[in-house]
């Protein structure tokens, strides 16, 4: 990851181009339901001695209710003309003033739309926060999705890119299952290889030093606001669950759930299954 203040460039250090969007046509995405206010209090650092702004983690749905000034990122010439496509991720840490402090670029399909998203990002102004009476700084990942159709680009939030795919659905938070169907690897890639999405919730640099062969990889922290932008509802959606993982896979499946994926299922494999 790199971390930049506002005033210099992001830098792509990681280039996974991520899977190919159905074109259909799309309107703009209703807000989620806001699952608990307590939710703005997650990772929240204690004031110091000298009453620094204490930083607050939210999700990216919560930092997008608050935007007050915002401007698009342009899809770059040259990306376009080479027909690049993909999802840019950031961090961005928001002043307790509301504006962009900083900004780390943690995934991009190339430089130019690094670049672009960074240029519209410094110019987003946000309602200020306050935490315990005093005003806070906020920390939270943002999502843009670089995709062309017929020849024209178009960038998509996460947000939009969940309902251009699937207009007709509603995204209000649901309630999960008490417990998940269980499949071996073997049985997934009988009944479900090729057809159905096998995905892996770990971190980047996990999923890079090796995975189950097909695997897609979200990971979990922003598994809620990407997998209804990236996901097919229509189809099964197995999670890698690795032995002795069997409580994390839950959790990821939980949050499938609750973001409207009623297909989930386990895939229960020894650790040891990943690709030579």
């Amino acid at each position: 990851m790199v971390s930049l203040p506002v005033d210099t460039d992001l830098r792509v250090h990681r280039v996974p181009l991520r899977a190919a969007v159905t074109s259909r046509p799309g309107m703009p995405l209703p807000l989620l339901s806001m699952t608990t206010v307590a939710a703005l209090w997650i990772g929240a650092v204690p004031l110091g001695a000298h009453q620094a702004p204490a930083t607050v983690g939210v999700s990216g749905t919560i930092l997008m209710r608050l935007v007050q000034q915002q401007r698009h990122p342009e899809y770059p010439t040259p990306s376009l003309q080479s027909g690049t496509e993909g999802i840019v991720v950031v961090e961005v840490v928001v002043s307790d003033s509301g504006s962009v402090d900083t900004i780390t670029l943690m995934e991009a399909p190339d430089q130019p739309t690094a670049d672009a998203v960074g240029t519209a990002l410094r110019q987003w102004r946000f309602a200020p926060l306050t935490y315990q009476g005093r005003p806070a700084r906020m920390r939270a990942k943002l999502f843009f999705y670089f995709v062309t159709l017929d020849g024209e680009g178009k960038v998509f939030t996460w947000h939009e890119m969940a309902k251009f795919r699937h207009p007709l659905r509603s995204f209000e938070s649901r309630a999960s299952p008490s417990e998940y169907r269980t499949v071996s690897l073997d049985r997934w890639n009988t009944d479900h290889r090729g057809s159905g999405v096998l995905l892996d919730a770990r971190r980047r640099d996990a999923f890079a030093r090796g995975h189950v062969e097909g695997a897609y990889n979200i990971p979990e922290d922003e598994l809620f606001e990407r997998g209804p932008a990236e996901l097919p509802f229509e189809s099964v959606v197995g999670i890698d669950c690795p032995a002795g993982f069997s409580e994390h896979c839950a959790h990821v499946a939980s949050t499938l759930s609750r973001t409207g994926f009623t297909n989930v299922v386990i895939v229960d494999r020894p650790r040891h299954v990943l690709p030579e």
